[in-house]
């Protein structure tokens, strides 16, 4: 099943950053790319010179290069695009070079504050740029004070070289309609993860180059490139582990950062996966059973739930779920697997999340036309896959978290959750260790996993139902941040910047007033009303 977005399961659904109702960000892109030396012209020489003329210089690197727009450029009036020219693997002194495409959403302001905000996106591996146009016009208040960057990481989207695997969602589409066992899915997961990874190794592609500590220097040097003395950072689920390094390494360039939905580095992010989840799918239970409405509409929601895993665990069913991107429809075998996975995707978003009771007790009752709910509910399960690079996310994920864990250790701390979402977290768990065995990633520092300490001032933000970056993952960040300040969004889930105009009103103040707690009263304002029959 292809794609994931970080957490958003450490591979089915790793961390998409996106809401469910704007779909996303982004679009894969070119493969490899060398770039050529500039082509220079000089006028021809009147007498023959005694020496040779000086071969011209390697350009220096980094530097930013001013292009057009590889993305929807007219609904953007604002927005200025270019590419940032990096070393691949930073370790070598010379070696291939790459490019990241940036876009730069100019303020509003005719004196605007010297200090941007770069926004970095989750995954590992999720696209920034493709859909822009859709969600920029949330940063409309932070526009009016200051610049907003916005660029695809190394291995995505539109940075080149592309990361990305089509041969895993051939192999997702390949099983998605028949009957299969987890086994297979994972054998034929991990089969088209070793085709992609030796066309990526036949490209030239060092994929040891792919991983957190890069990508940190990645945002070094695409400030400097810029020529900012100072930068706010932005870092949105996994791109909050990519922001908590720049902290760690780079400290003096930062005037201030905010990390939505945290992935501390020390915290182990395979094995709290599951438990995570869990925590999240007990808080449906538990609201909808202290809901007198949702309690008499979906009564005992938690044994209805038990019930429907057990029936489709002995009598799968198939859906007609429509891609989001292409309208094409797809009849998608489901049986507890797949409900687990579909279930897993519907808590990462308030929109969501207030549909599952119904869904259990819609797909409970077997009536072909109640299917619908479900169907809407693995829309999002259908298509994320085609806007994540999992190149860039086994680089990442087997660098950063496979090197201190391992399938064993993290499948132990799962024994207890529950089993619809155990089953299908755990076999993408061994789909994603057993890509890591062959993948080539490079073995992290153990500085990878251990807490970062600053006083760099931090807004810390987290939602209620996360089930990839609880609350809890929030706290422990900010125990190690002198200067932190910390939200809890009842009733948000992932990615609260995306779901409540109460989380962007609060960054604006912060970003003004770094030093200083923003008021969060808004915060505790939220709820969910679940959607009755």
């Amino acid at each position: 099943m292809k794609k994931n977005s970080y957490p958003r399961h450490p591979v089915m659904v790793t961390f998409l950053i996106i809401s469910l109702t704007t779909l996303i960000n982004l679009i894969g892109c070119n493969p490899t790319l060398q770039p050529a030396l500039p082509l220079t012209t000089t006028k021809k020489p009147t007498a023959q010179p005694t020496e040779p003329p000086p071969t011209p210089a390697t350009p220096a690197l980094p530097r930013f290069e001013p292009t057009e727009c590889r993305f929807f450029p007219s609904r953007i009036s604002n927005v200025e695009c270019g590419d940032l020219y990096v070393l691949e693997n930073r370790e070598q002194d010379e070696g291939r070079v790459i490019r990241l495409h940036v876009a730069i959403a100019r303020s509003y302001s005719d004196d605007p504050e010297p200090v941007p905000l770069i926004f970095h996106s989750g995954g590992p591996g999720s696209f920034s740029l493709e859909w822009l146009y859709r969600n920029l016009g949330r940063y409309a208040d932070i526009l009016k004070q200051r610049d907003v960057i916005f660029f695809d990481p190394r291995g995505v989207g539109f940075s080149e070289p592309s990361l990305d695997c089509p041969e895993v969602m051939e192999s997702f589409h390949e099983t998605l309609g028949r009957e299969h066992s987890s086994e297979e899915w994972v054998d034929s997961i991990v089969k088209a993860n070793l085709a992609c990874r030796e066309r990526l190794l036949d490209a030239g592609i060092d994929l040891s180059a792919y991983n957190s500590a890069e990508m940190a220097a990645d945002v070094n040097d695409l400030r400097a490139a810029l020529g900012y003395e100072k930068v706010s950072l932005y870092g949105v689920s996994y791109g909050s582990r990519t922001a908590l390094t720049v902290m760690r390494d780079y400290p003096d360039i930062l005037n201030s950062v905010v990390l939505d939905s945290v992935v501390p580095l020390e915290k182990d992010l395979l094995g709290a996966d599951l438990i995570s989840a869990d925590q999240a799918l007990n808080l449906v239970f538990e609201h909808c059973a202290a809901d007198s409405a949702c309690n008499a509409a979906y009564p005992d929601l938690q044994t209805a739930f038990s019930q429907l895993i057990d029936q489709l665990d002995a009598n799968p069913i198939t859906v007609k779920v429509r891609h989001l991107g292409t309208n094409k429809v797809y009849d998608v075998w489901v049986d507890d697997r797949i409900l687990g996975a579909s279930v897993h995707e519907a808590l990462y978003n308030y929109e969501t999340i207030v549909y599952l009771p119904k869904l259990v007790y819609d797909t409970l009752e077997g009536e072909d036309e109640r299917y619908q709910t479900l169907a809407t509910s693995l829309e999002i399960y259908l298509f994320y896959g085609d806007y994540a690079s999992e190149g860039m996310r086994y680089g990442v994920l087997c660098s950063d978290e496979g090197t201190f864990t391992s399938l064993e250790s993290a499948q132990k701390m799962n024994a207890s959750a529950n089993p619809a979402i155990a089953e299908f977290i755990n076999k993408d768990l061994e789909m994603m260790y057993r890509t890591c065995d062959i993948w080539g990633a490079k073995i992290a520092d153990p500085n990878e996993n251990q807490p970062v300490f600053s006083d760099v001032p931090t807004l810390v933000l987290a939602g209620e139902y996360d089930p990839v970056t609880p609350p809890s993952f929030g706290q422990l960040v900010t125990g190690t941040l002198e200067n932190a300040y910390y939200v809890e969004f009842p009733g948000s889930s992932h990615y609260v910047f995306a779901e409540r105009s109460c989380a962007r009103d609060i960054i604006v103040a912060f970003l003004d007033e770094p030093d200083r707690m923003p008021d969060s009263s808004c915060a505790n304002t939220g709820t969910v009303n679940f959607v009755l029959r």
